[in-house]
């Protein structure tokens, strides 16, 4: 039901099943089958429940009364149980009557009313008469609100009516026989009020409208007519109220018609062939209801009290000539709701009306949301702030149509559909939905005690749903862990963000873009996991539980073709991480907000250290295991041997900060560039650089990578892979944001790389002699001009530029002011971190020295995933290039390992070529791997092995000239790292400032000191 229903101050008590109502004298013959009905006779009233007569049935949900249960008010639809669709079936074939009448529009559109039906309509025809009715879903109403006024209506009824006595019906309703022998579907009826089960059918959309806001009398007949005056018509026969029934032909309803299975409280009925004066008769107090006795039994109530929907049911019309098989299958298929039950806008027609717009969850639902915070164990423990609900028609109507799709599909290769329905362990998703699920069980009252029954208990041992009231569990069985379509793998899922304007941008469907593993949205069984992948706000992060289409799952990142998810990562509690290619087929529906008090005191240690110095240890990914243990610690001097790192950090915190201010006083213009694959390069230009940095941010490394540059293209900022999508933002900007003028004055120069990554450049007096020597020089390559703008760049083909080649004009800029003939630099990433005005400006031997030798003080070790094969990369590399990092926040969110023996290729790296060749010379083993490694020279190789706890990290590193002993030292060196580590292992030249990682399987190089 929707939320905006009106509440009562109290909820009734419950009506238990077990009682069954007194029977009265009367016996069902086969004479009371028949379709019309004669004047009811007296009866004896029945006893409904010891409970009290506005007792719930105790078959609803919400039926358990506590004390916290007392004052609570509800008004909700469940999804009845699947094996109650039986019962239902039944009492549809129990009220079936093969008859028609003028009320049944014919099919063909030809005749008009005709009494009796017209031909169309009769049995044998073409279609004819439905022979049968099958039942597609049944929904249940739980609305306190209508319920109490339905019983106070009753027991009114009841009490005016005491001295006089009531006419029963004769012969019995056609749907008694059922109800009573279904007490835990239907509750007990009060026969001397004559209460009954009783059908009104209509569209399926009037029918939810009903649902939720009850019967509207005044709005009575308007398409069929008033013989018995304004009322809320409803009839004992499902034949009858089949008539009133409307599909959508064409659209999403199409050939399934709804049912409302209503309590009906009749009282004193008005029996009579034809009375246009019935409801006056019944205004008056003469009578409670009508009873109109034609070819059928139409029972009328001029007041939407005597009415309670309980039921909707979702019905398809079978006839004579339809195919059994093809019913049969598709009664196989569960049939979903165009809306969820669950949403404020679940009656909506997609077709006429529109809505976006966040629902905040009520108490009760922000409980049970809690609770499935807590059962997921987060670390640091969360306390949820915030819980809304997004209903968006147009992105909910994206996602239907690629579940259609993916339907269509599977429809056409039967094998396909097979497979995905006998999904192993390995492949299949739904540990989300198992979560869900075990916080909508009943818990024992005994678990804090200690129940003596243990796991044979029907109860819930599950110590977090234990402090969950009647409210809570509701508010978990309205979440749509019912409404999944397996048939498609379909799933929950989290992912999470940090900031309220990353989860608007996900709200408009534009996901999350995994970096790290291809082209994709990453997703987590694990809320834990997918929350370390984020840092906070504020102390927050916003989790976001989606339903995900994951359709035809991998678990082989290499065969991705007719796959729609991968299955990256298995961890030690056997949840997933998965990578969805479409999407569309992702809908975020809730956003959690979620804070953390670690969280914060981290974010504020952080803003401390950048202020006043870093000290202690570094941050790590998502905020966890910083240090923020006190205001004391933080205020006195560092003492550790490593605060001279802490102290450099700190001072390069600062230099970075004068070089954005000073960029920011000469570059009036910003442009932020995003790539999002396939040669989609977009920009956006600012004038200022906040502005700038927070579209940066907002951006998040887009689809590939993120680069913010000022009006030379010096780069101030990247995040991201290098490579193709880096010489492509680069082309993107100078053909749309160039600068320079019109006219290019000497003197050029041409600055290159060369095969170990070192930056190099060569000064011309003219563009026609740097034209003439390009082909000395290799690829990528720059010529610019006295103002250091862009004349040309030679980039290469595929396998020329493996050598990433980042704005290198500012790195020579120098030149301008003092030409130097083929000034060399260390290394192009080395440039990179040393450009900025203080460099630029001074060009001493001892700045540069001293950035030597600080470029070996400090060894990171990150893990991390890509396209699903797990790799370590050891960073030899300088103070600056942390604080680069921590800056950016370009710290890997999965440090996790698996064994050197899941490897499939081992790639060795020495002075930066690559020992193992290209493609035919791939290493096997580690064995291999050291007796290549063997043969190569003296080059000085810098072992890493890294085990699942980074802390516990072992090195060997050897930098003996001479071949024999390098060799010797060499082998061993891997043998005595490698030795039960259980080890990723990576082989570089210790010389080499930019350290190159090859993924697992994968022939893409990675750069983490500039990316």
């Amino acid at each position: 039901m929707g939320s905006g229903a009106s509440k009562t101050p109290t909820a009734p008590p419950v009506i238990h099943a077990a009682p069954v109502p007194v029977k009265t004298s009367s016996s069902h013959s086969p004479e009371d089958d028949a379709p019309k009905g004669d004047v009811p006779r007296s009866s004896q009233r029945s006893e409904v429940s010891a409970s009290g007569d506005d007792a719930l049935p105790e078959y609803w949900y919400h039926s358990k009364g506590t004390a916290d249960h007392a004052n609570s008010r509800f008004d909700d639809m469940f999804y009845a149980p699947e094996t109650e669709h039986a019962a239902f079936e039944e009492m549809l074939n129990e009220s079936y009557v093969a008859k028609a009448t003028q009320d049944r529009p014919c099919p063909t559109g030809e005749h008009g009313k005709t009494p009796g039906g017209c031909p169309c309509v009769q049995p044998g025809a073409d279609p004819g008469l439905p022979t049968r009715y099958r039942v597609r879903r049944v929904i249940r109403v739980e609305a306190s609100d209508i319920w109490r006024r339905y019983v106070d209506k009753r027991n009114a009824i009841r009490e005016s009516r005491d001295s006089e006595g009531i006419e029963e019906f004769n012969p019995p309703p056609l749907t008694r026989s059922v109800t009573e022998k279904y007490p835990g579907t239907f509750a007990p009826l009060d026969n001397s009020v004559n209460e009954v089960y009783a059908y009104h059918g209509t569209f399926v959309r009037y029918a939810l409208s009903i649902a939720e806001n009850d019967f509207k009398i005044e709005y009575a007949g308007s398409s069929t007519g008033t013989l018995y005056g304004r009322g809320a018509y409803l009839g004992e026969s499902i034949t009858k109220a089949d008539e009133y029934a409307k599909d959508e032909p064409d659209g999403y309803y199409d050939g399934v018609f709804a049912v409302l299975v209503c309590r009906l409280t009749m009282g004193k009925m008005n029996c009579t062939k034809g009375d246009p004066k019935a409801g006056e008769r019944v205004m008056s107090g003469e009578f409670d209801s009508t009873c109109g006795t034609r070819l059928f039994r139409e029972l009328v109530v001029y007041d939407a009290d005597q009415c309670y929907p309980e039921y909707l049911v979702l019905y398809q019309r079978v006839y004579a000539k339809d195919d059994e098989l093809a019913i049969e299958e598709k009664m196989r298929r569960k049939f979903f709701m165009q809306i969820p039950l669950h949403w404020k806008n679940v009656a909506t027609n997609l077709t006429k009306d529109r809505f976006s717009n966040p629902e905040p969850l009520e108490d009760a639902g922000k409980t049970h949301m809690q609770c499935l915070v807590n059962q997921s164990r987060v670390q640091p423990s969360r306390t949820l702030l915030r819980a809304e609900r997004l209903e968006d028609a147009d992105l909910w109507e994206t996602w239907v149509s690629v579940k259609a799709g993916l339907h269509e599909r599977l429809a056409d290769d039967e094998q396909l559909a097979e497979d995905l329905k006998n999904l192993g362990f390995e492949l299949k998703v739904n540990m989300v939905e198992k979560d869900l699920r075990a916080l909508t069980k009943r818990p024992c009252k005994f678990l804090k005690k200690g129940c003596r029954k243990g796991d044979k208990c029907r109860f819930s041992h599950n110590e977090f749903a234990a402090d969950l009231g009647e409210e809570g569990l509701a508010a978990g069985r309205r979440l749509p862990v019912d409404e999944l379509d397996k048939e498609v793998h379909e799933a929950f899922l989290w992912m999470a963000c940090s900031t309220e304007e990353e989860a608007e941008e996900i709200g408009k469907g534009q996901m999350k873009i995994s970096k790290k593993y291809g082209y994709g949205a990453h997703f987590y069984e694990s809320l834990n996991t997918a929350l370390k992948a984020v840092r906070s706000k504020d102390g927050t992060k916003i989790a976001i539980l989606c339903r995900v289409i994951c359709g035809v799952p991998s678990d082989n990142p290499e065969e991705p073709d007719g796959k729609d998810c991968i299955i990256l990562k298995v961890d030690e509690n056997k949840r997933k991480e998965v990578l969805v290619k479409n999407f569309s087929g992702v809908y975020p529906e809730y956003f959690l907000a979620l804070f953390a008090q670690e969280d914060l005191d981290a974010e504020q240690a952080e803003t401390n250290s950048q202020r006043s110095g870093i000290s202690g240890s570094l941050p790590l990914p998502g905020n966890d295991g910083g240090d923020a243990s006190g205001d004391e610690r933080k205020s006195e001097p560092p003492e550790d041997p490593d605060d001279a790192v802490s102290e450099a950090v700190s001072k390069d915190v600062s230099e970075e900060a004068s070089v954005r201010e000073e960029v920011a006083d000469s570059d009036e213009t910003f442009v932020v560039l995003w790539h999002e694959g396939w040669g989609d390069v977009k920009a956006e230009a600012f004038d200022d650089l906040d502005e700038a940095n927070e579209r940066f941010d907002m951006l998040d490394g887009g689809a590939y990578a993120t680069i913010l540059v000022n009006g030379r293209f010096n780069e101030l900022r990247y995040y991201g892979t290098r490579g193709r999508v880096m010489r492509e933002m680069h082309d993107h900007f100078w053909s749309n944001f160039y600068q320079g003028d019109d006219e290019h004055k000497p003197p050029f120069f041409i600055i290159a790389t060369n095969v170990d990554g070192e930056a190099y450049g060569d000064q011309f007096g003219s563009l026609e002699d740097a034209r003439d020597n390009i082909e000395e020089y290799n690829l990528p390559l720059v010529i610019v001009d006295s103002k250091f703008n862009m004349v040309l760049s030679e980039w290469g083909d595929d396998s020329e530029y493996s050598t990433h080649f980042d704005c290198p004009p500012r790195e020579l800029k120098q030149l301008n002011e003092k030409p130097v003939k083929h000034r060399a630099f260390r290394s192009l990433g080395h440039a990179n971190r040393a450009a900025g005005p203080a460099w630029l400006q001074s060009t001493r031997p001892e700045q540069c020295q001293r950035r030597r030798e600080d470029e070996v003080e400090l060894k990171l070790v990150f893990a991390n995933d890509h396209n699903s094969a797990t790799f370590a990369v050891a960073l030899n590399t300088s103070v600056r290039e942390v604080k680069r990092l921590i800056l950016h926040r370009h710290w890997p969110s999965s440090p996790n390992l698996i064994p050197a023996t899941q490897v499939d290729r081992i790639r060795l790296f020495a002075a930066g070529k690559e020992l193992g060749g290209k493609g035919t010379d791939d290493i096997k083993s580690l064995k291999d791997a050291n007796i290549l490694l063997s043969k190569n020279g003296p080059t000085p190789v810098h072992v890493m092995a890294v085990q699942k706890d980074i802390t516990a990290e072992k090195s060997a590193t050897t930098t003996e000239n001479s071949s024999k002993s390098t060799t010797q030292h060499r082998a061993k060196a891997a043998q005595t790292v490698l030795a039960g580590t259980g080890a990723i292992v990576r082989f570089f030249d210790e010389s080499c400032a930019e350290v190159l990682g090859w993924v697992c399987g994968s022939l893409e190089k990675l750069s983490y000191c500039d990316s």
